[in-house]
């Protein structure tokens, strides 16, 4: 049980401390940080968010989907992760998929419709003149 104790609060800990480095833009230092409560066992969707987001800032694509994935496989409804996801699936004209997202968004968090169709009607646009050669 003590154990059990000391290796929450290290996941807390180390959680706290990448938030700090993320806040003051030292990403490599923030992603080792919440890596080190990945390993350590955290359970929490934001951990996995957070660390999502570094590597979407860093420009590691797949390790960013990987991270918000799990956040969304531990907590489905997680907004943080779903509009994450939106965002770097946007960000990086996989267009499909994103449009994909949009909708699954709009079942977790109806109250921001008018963000998801104005985000849903730029994708569009952008498939569009994708498709047919405009910018």
């Amino acid at each position: 049980m003590k154990l059990l104790r000391q290796t929450h609060t290290q996941v807390l800990r180390t959680g706290i401390i990448g938030f700090e480095l993320q806040k003051l833009g030292k990403f490599k230092d923030a992603s080792d940080s919440y890596q080190r409560a990945v390993d350590l066992g955290a359970s929490d969707a934001s951990v996995y968010v957070n660390l999502g987001i570094i590597h979407k800032k860093i420009g590691n694509v797949d390790e960013a989907l990987k991270n918000l994935n799990m956040a969304l496989e531990i907590q489905p409804s997680n907004i943080a992760a779903i509009k994450s996801k939106m965002a770097l699936l946007f960000e990086f004209q996989r267009w499909d998929e994103a449009l994909d997202w949009i909708d699954y968004a709009l079942r977790w968090d109806p109250g921001s419709a008018d963000e998801h169709n104005l985000l849903k009607l730029s994708l569009l646009k952008n498939l569009y003149n994708g498709v047919h050669g405009k910018e």
